[in-house]
């Protein structure tokens, strides 16, 4: 955890503005309009609040707030600035002092938000974006006029991915501003992933990066949110970028290799209930589906020219129903659109059936379908080149962030872009995808560490799990199972199932323990806790207006009160029992059916009660 010294902001507040002050400017923001300006006054000598950056300003039942990142944890240096974790908010009223219950609950809701899901933050890098990305900012900017080029270069979010943007919406007061310097109080917030290792194993000037960055559309918890919107965004989608960054003696080498992962792309539910599973329903016909698939494909190919979809669902009962829908839409499009049809690629592979009883290494399978193979040959990754000398100049320059310094140094050399981008999913686009993503991570950096020269193993498609040199193996392993971790617990609000193969290569019988462990506590929390935490997720992504929609008290004392009920009639039962002695097979058989009638009334009682606490998620705007 950084200390207070070590914050970088200064904030004075007075009855009409805020001043911010930070080591290289000055400004001023009117709190009656959000107006920005320069600040050319004295310092009030009053004592400042310190922070590390602004979120934006939240609005409450009664009053705004400047939303502040009041803690935060380093996670390392990429592009030679600084990652950090945030770890606390602090509030900063617009108007009076005192904070009124109805506020003090919306605060409340912005920090639980915090606790379930991992923002991440830098002063320089725009960790929205990815290289990908760059190149078609890149291509957009040389064909638009310097008047075009000036507008984009004085907002906050200018060169942003605003869909991976998630303080976007809170920021949105400043946003119409086109004072340039409050991009050095603001910064663009992920949710996801952010990870970070060196690979002395092949070079001492060798790092690798991991970065998840999930959309904004269409979020929140699993089963509350599936699917697509009208709109085509879907749940749980997730950009992931593998990034390789050697320093050579002239150049500089950044790899970057792309993937994504999402719900599958039609309408369709699965309301929560105590069951493991619980039965999925597809919405709409098949014609609103195809423009819902239509609108969502045709995105992910302007964004990242072909893209090849895997299904790893079960090819048995609803699972089966839904893949089978999903491979008609594909075939459809493919047939339908003359243009984009070429670039959609469709394989279904059944991770449960092939991988039965721990056989992880047939995933190998999965590489040797001819449509994967190809795309594994096409696919390349995008490589970019950067003259040594200017890489540190651009290092020491912190006058600019260092994507506007690419841009107007102009000294990025793309020698190679990423063809193929693999759209993996599995019903939750959590625990399945996250293996096999795990697996085209380390193929392709297999790839790129042989191309730089750093290694003489070759990628292989029967052999998926080849081994990096020395501890660089355990790096990696961990680096992905850090990110399905981080990504299903923002989710499913647990960590990743069979993270086990992930983190040590082995399927073991202490992963498939663990894996029950998880199962239960999803059960719990995906019926008892998603309703609330659906709310803070809304709310804090603007979907959801407090001052309009009245919000469920979500209180589990129904529940505690339904278990504390039946615990007693248990111990009661229990004790009607004549022969205690537990040596004897009648006594366990007679306090097992008890046991057995009490959860029963438990679940029984919990579901009939479970409106009270939680919402099936209607559109909150």
């Amino acid at each position: 955890m950084l200390d207070e010294s070590q914050k970088p902001i200064e904030i004075y507040v007075n009855s009409e503005k805020f001043i911010l002050k930070n080591e290289s400017f000055k400004i001023q923001c009117n709190k009656k309009d959000n107006d920005i300006d320069n600040y050319n006054g004295e310092i009030p000598q009053i004592r400042p609040i310190k922070c590390y950056g602004i979120v934006g300003c939240l609005q409450g039942e009664n009053q705004k707030y400047l939303v502040l990142i009041d803690e935060a944890i380093k996670k390392g240096e990429y592009l030679g600035s600084n990652i950090y974790l945030i770890t606390k908010f602090n509030y900063i009223p617009y108007v009076s002092v005192n904070i009124s219950p109805e506020d003090y609950k919306c605060i409340t809701m912005m920090n639980d938000f915090l606790g379930r899901n991992l923002l991440y933050f830098s002063d320089r890098v725009d960790l929205s974006i990815s290289f990908k990305y760059l190149k078609n900012k890149l291509d957009l900017l040389n064909k638009s006029d310097n008047e075009s080029n000036k507008s984009l270069e004085s907002n906050i979010f200018n060169l942003s991915n605003i869909n991976h943007c998630w303080n976007y919406y809170l920021a949105k007061n400043f946003i119409k501003e086109t004072y340039d310097r409050l991009n050095n109080f603001i910064f663009p917030i992920i949710n996801g992933f952010f990870g970070i290792c060196t690979g002395e194993e092949y070079s001492g000037d060798l790092t690798l990066a991991l970065i998840a960055r999930k959309d904004t559309r269409r979020s929140g918890m699993r089963f509350l949110i599936r699917g697509a919107d009208k709109n085509g965004g879907v749940a749980n989608c997730v950009e992931i970028e593998e990034v390789l960054i050697y320093k050579h003696s002239e150049k500089t080498t950044i790899n970057s290799y792309v993937q994504i992962r999402g719900s599958i792309p039609l309408q369709w539910t699965q309301e929560p209930n105590m069951t493991r599973n619980p039965k999925i329903a597809i919405q709409g016909s098949f014609d609103e589906n195809f423009n819902v698939f239509s609108l969502h494909i045709n995105e992910l190919i302007n964004k990242y020219d072909s893209i090849h979809c895997i299904n790893l669902i079960d090819k048995k009962k609803d699972q089966l129903k839904i893949g089978k829908e999903y491979e008609k839409l594909c075939n459809e499009y493919k047939t339908k659109d003359a243009k984009n049809g070429k670039n959609l690629e469709y394989s279904w592979f059944d991770f449960h059936h092939e991988c039965k009883k721990m056989r992880y290494d047939n995933i190998k399978k999965l590489f040797l379908q001819e449509s994967v193979s190809k795309h594994l040959e096409e696919s390349k990754y995008t490589s970019i080149q950067i003259d040594q000398t200017k890489y540190q100049e651009m290092l020491r320059d912190k006058t600019l962030k260092i994507y506007e310094y690419f841009i107007k140094a102009n000294f990025l050399e793309y020698v190679e872009n990423q063809k193929v981008v693999f759209r993996i999913n599995c019903i939750d686009s959590l625990d399945r995808t996250n293996v096999v993503q795990s697996v085209f991570g380390r193929y392709f950096l297999h790839l790129m560490l042989k191309n730089l020269g750093l290694s003489d193993v070759s990628p292989s498609k029967e052999n998926i799990s080849i081994e990096f040199r020395g501890n660089f193996e355990n790096k990696f392993k961990n680096l992905w199972a850090d990110n399905g971790d981080n990504l299903s617990f923002t989710y499913s609000g647990t960590g990743a199932m069979k993270s086990d193969f992930v983190r040590t290569g082995k399927r073991t019988l202490m992963g498939n323990l663990r894996d029950g462990y998880l199962t239960m506590k999803r059960l719990y929390i995906n019926n008892l806790m998603d309703g609330y935490n659906q709310d803070c997720h809304d709310y804090f992504l603007g979907n959801l207006n407090i001052s309009k929609n009245k919000l469920r008290s979500h209180s589990l004392l129904g529940v505690l009160v339904v278990h504390i009920i039946a615990l007693m009639i248990w111990l009661l039962m229990s004790r009607k029992v004549k022969n205690i002695e537990f040596a004897y097979a009648a006594s366990f058989i007679q306090c097992g059916i008890w046991f057995v009638l009490t959860l029963l009334i438990v679940l029984a009682t919990s579901y009939l009660l479970r409106s009270n606490f939680i919402d099936f998620h209607s559109n909150h705007k």
